[in-house]
This record gives structure tokens, C-alpha cells and sequence, in this order.
């Protein structure tokens, strides 16, 4: 079978729309118009061919081969009929004309041979584009207009989201820098379209890979290379501190790689989880929240969590260790020198290494 897209409601959580297309054997960007009445999407390598969907009756309006790999698709707010296609070597512009689609390069020379990593619209019809060298494009009307040196300047800009007051820019170790606009230029003075604001950083100094900003722009979502997401109150961006972190991660946290144990509370609404990150976590499932969270340095094989959800047992790969839950942290109780595989039991928990099975009574 080849790629599919599905269209959910995000009130009712259901499914609403299912379609392929049989030329994409996978999609690998997609896009809704601002009035949400449209849907673009690109296929895989090699060809990475465009498709425009009126995606409420399932049906392909337009397609074109772009035959150069896309990062990113989008439309523009002020116009359905226009597309935006950026990726190494690729800033492209798509216009849609009697059911087809003519690409235009929105810059020539040495700057198309750019490798661009995002793009987004700005307020008006301005695009602004981000390279693998920290700079930030800006287009206006298909035509290149100044180049922004960012504080990231030499390393890549995964991701930049424009907004009413300029646009905030991201990518390794956790870094995001926020630009505002000059009205100076608006009155077309000869100056820089956009000046630094602030820098923040993450605490855990993951790339960040991918920004997203709210309609009314009180907060900013940030997804990391950890896979944890994070709001930012970007509302308040005007008293945030930048050597304080701002970033508040959803549900917690969550784990950044795959997860190798799983055991469910018998009394509480509790599950216990450790993973290849090396972290133990205890969710509440009833309020989709992580209550407990933490760090290790050796390789978790496996957990179980006591009835009560008062103790925890993680098997480590030369030893098991018993964990008394605390509000908000993990505290080592016992240690058993053992290569095993814990069980749980109400009042018994079984060691199985190799050749034997042993049982502790706990008090």
C-alpha cells in the first residue's frame, strides 16, 4: 500500500477524510490553505510531486513533478492559488492557472543554490526563508529583497514561524531567537527590514526542530529533536528574561526514544514506563499528565509498579533496583545484584535470572 493522508476533527478526535494518491508512495510535507477549503501535499523522492486537493471531496485539483527534495510546502494566506516550495537548492514559488500548476524561482545566482531548511509567511506577500547558514531570506512580490544575518549565523535554522511583530527562528541546542520589525523600513528608509530582540535556550539543549504559533498568538509550541514538546508564552515576550528558561513541556515530558517497559497500577490510575532514553516515568492516565520523571545513566530493561503505586522496581542490566515514589522524584530504597527480569506480585516480587527463579518477601 502506498501513503495515505487523514483528516481528523480535532474537536471529536475522529476520523473525517482518508485519501491516497497512486503516484505518492509516501507523503513527506503537507499543508491546509488559510481557509483550511485546500491541502497540499508532496510525495516522496525521487520525483516529490506536488498535489493540490479540494480535500473535502477527496479530489486532486492540480499536480506537478517538483523533481527536487522539499522541506517544507505552504500556501499563501492572501491568495489559495499560490504555493511556496522550499528545500536544498529549492525556493520556489507555484501559482495554479486553469488546472495546473507553473513554478517561478523566487531568487537567481548564488543565492537559489542555498540549501533552505523552512519558510513562512510573513504579514502582506512576504516570504521569508531560512538556510543551513543561519541567514533568513526576504522575498517580496517573487523577488529577493535583503538577506537577515542571525544570531545563528554558521549553524542551521531548522525552523522560523513569522508573526504580527517579525519572527522567531530555532535549531541546535535548544536555541530560539526572536526578530522584530523596523518601521523605519515600512516607510522605506534604507535600513535592515528586522533587528534581534531576545535569544532564549532550552535547559536540555536539544535541537529544536519545528515552531508553531497559535492564531492569536499568546503561545508558541516547540517541538524537539527529543520528540517533547513545549509552549512558549511568546504573549509575554516583552518581560521574559532570556537567562531564565521558558520553555514548559507538555504532559511533562515525554520519552525521546523507545519505550522498553510498561507496568499499570492495580489501585491508583497509574502506569509506570521506562525506555531506551534511560528514563522512568509514572503517567496518570486519568489526567494525562506525568507525575514523576527521572534520568539515568545505565541502560532500564524493565519495570513494575507496586499496587499501592507507592514502590517501583526497574531492572537495570546487572542489577534490580526498588524505588519508593515520592511526589516528585525517585528515591533508591534497595539494591539486588542480579541480572533480571522483574514480576510483579501484591506483596511478592520474583527475580528470574537464567537458571533460577527467587522470590522477596516485601514489608
Amino acid at each position: 500500500g502506498g501513503g495515505q493522508v487523514t483528516v481528523y476533527n480535532v474537536a471529536s478526535e475522529k476520523r473525517y477524510r482518508t485519501f491516497q494518491h497512486p503516484d505518492c508512495k509516501s507523503f513527506t510535507a503537507i499543508a491546509f490553505s488559510s481557509d483550511s477549503k485546500f491541502l497540499a501535499t508532496i510525495g516522496s523522492a525521487p520525483e516529490y510531486l506536488l498535489v493540490y486537493w479540494n480535500w473535502f471531496q477527496s479530489k486532486v485539483v492540480a499536480s506537478v513533478r517538483v523533481n527536487s527534495e522539499v522541506k517544507r510546502v505552504s500556501f499563501s494566506p492572501l491568495d489559495n492559488v499560490q504555493i511556496a516550495t522550499s528545500g536544498p537548492g529549492l525556493l520556489k514559488l507555484w501559482r495554479l492557472q486553469e488546472s495546473n500548476l507553473k513554478g517561478f524561482n523566487m531568487v537567481s545566482g548564488k543565492a537559489a543554490s542555498q540549501s533552505f531548511t523552512d519558510h513562512s509567511w510573513a504579514p502582506g506577500d512576504r516570504l521569508l526563508a531560512s538556510t543551513d547558514q543561519g541567514d533568513v531570506l526576504v522575498v517580496e512580490q517573487g523577488e529577493l529583497r535583503s538577506t537577515v544575518k542571525t544570531r545563528m549565523s554558521g549553524t542551521p535554522i531548522h525552523t522560523i514561524v513569522a508573526y504580527s511583530s517579525g519572527f522567531i527562528v530555532a535549531g541546535s541546542e535548544g536555541r530560539m531567537s526572536v526578530y522584530e520589525k523596523n518601521d523605519a523600513r515600512e516607510k522605506g528608509e534604507d535600513k535592515e527590514p528586522y533587528h534581534h530582540f531576545k535569544t532564549f535556550k532550552s535547559p536540555d539543549a536539544q535541537d529544536i526542530i519545528s515552531l508553531s504559533i497559535s492564531h492569536a498568538e499568546e503561545n508558541l509550541a516547540a517541538f524537539f529533536a527529543s520528540n517533547q514538546v513545549a509552549l512558549f508564552p511568546i504573549a509575554n515576550i516583552d518581560i521574559l528574561k532570556e537567562d531564565q528558561n521558558q520553555f514548559h513541556f507538555v504532559g511533562s515530558g515525554f520519552h525521546s526514544a523507545q519505550i522498553t517497559g510498561l507496568d499499570v497500577c492495580v489501585r491508583k490510575p497509574l502506569v509506570a514506563t521506562c525506555g531506551a532514553d534511560r528514563s522512568v516515568r509514572v503517567w496518570n492516565y486519568l489526567d494525562k499528565t506525568c507525575e514523576v520523571s527521572k534520568m539515568f545513566q545505565d541502560d532500564l530493561s524493565s519495570i513494575a509498579i507496586h499496587p499501592s503505586g507507592f514502590h517501583i522496581l526497574v531492572g537495570f542490566s546487572d542489577k534490580l533496583r526498588l524505588f519508593n515514589v515520592l511526589i516528585d522524584d525517585l528515591k533508591l530504597f534497595q539494591e539486588f545484584p542480579l541480572k533480571v527480569r522483574p514480576v510483579q506480585c501484591p506483596l511478592v516480587f520474583a527475580l528470574v535470572p537464567l537458571c533460577c527463579l527467587k522470590l522477596f518477601q516485601e514489608f
